[in-house]
Formats: C-alpha cells, structure tokens, sequence
C-alpha cells in the first residue's frame, strides 16, 4: 500500500521532495519538504481530498492521525494516517494537545510544588471548562495505559 500510494503522489506532485514508509508503530507517514512546496494550503486540500475520495485507499479504510495531519516541524510538513488493523484511541491523540495547553499553564507555577498543590492552584486559576478538559486529560491518561500515542519516526530521515 506504502508504494501505491507513493506512485500517487509522484504523480501530483512531481516537483515536491517527500518521503513515505511506516514507522516502528505501522502507522504510515508522508513528511514533504516545505522548501519544494508551492502552497501549504494546496497540499493540505490534496492530502485531505486524497484519503476520503481515492479508490484504493477508501477500499484499505485508512484514517487520519489528527495530531499529525499537516503537522509543521523544522522546514517539513508531516502526514499520518493509520491502517485498520492499529487501534488507537482518538482520545490520546487530543489529549497529547491539552498535555500542551497544561504544560503552558503549569509554566506559571513554581515547579518546587508538590502535584496536589499544583491541581489545586489550577485549578483556582482555570474556567469552568478548562477545568472539564483537565479532568478529561487525567481520565484519557490514567485509563489509556496501554494505547501507545502515535509519535513520528520519520524526523530523521532526511527527505
């Protein structure tokens, strides 16, 4: 399937440098170099027109990996989807994002604190539903021990 689909791309985008292949996890992963790319915007349409429309891979029922669909790291652009056959909880992948939105909170407190003092200056300091997504992110984790989160081994190879 990784070929056939790299036979579609080299065709649309010919003049683009990308790399594709499975990672470790067998998730799929297409990283474009941004340099080569004339719109970021057109790809992104491509990628996305590509997965719900194509033949082939509709019939292979592959899906998105939302946290790393048109991810952006160091002058690349990455895509991943994932077979069937791979149970992943959508769940992590969003919780991966309110780990980042915490961790951008938690900058604010003394690191010195111990964790029960951190929640609870959290949430003092959090709206109502700021506070529902932390709870949502420690019950995603603390029930998810055993879902891998999907992570990119493609960054590096160079393209």
């Amino acid at each position: 399937m990784v070929n056939y689909l790299k036979k579609i791309i080299m065709i649309d985008w010919a003049e683009v440098n990308f790399v594709i292949g499975t990672n470790p996890d067998s998730f799929v992963e297409v990283k474009f170099d941004m340099k080569s790319l004339d719109t970021e915007m057109g790809l992104k349409a491509y990628m996305n027109t590509l997965i719900k429309t194509h033949d082939v891979i509709s019939q292979f029922h592959f899906k998105r990996v939302i946290k790393f669909w048109g991810y952006k790291n160091n002058g690349h652009i990455y895509f991943m989807l994932a077979p069937p056959w791979i149970k992943f909880n959508a769940g992590v992948a969003y919780a991966g994002v309110l780990n980042q939105q915490l961790d951008e909170a938690s900058k604010s407190v003394n690191k010195d604190l111990e964790q029960e003092t951190i929640n609870r200056r959290m949430n003092e300091n959090m709206s109502s539903s700021e506070q529902n997504l932390f709870k949502i992110h420690k019950m995603v984790f603390k029930k998810s021990n055993f879902i891998k989160e999907p992570s990119l081994f493609s960054k590096e190879i160079p393209v």
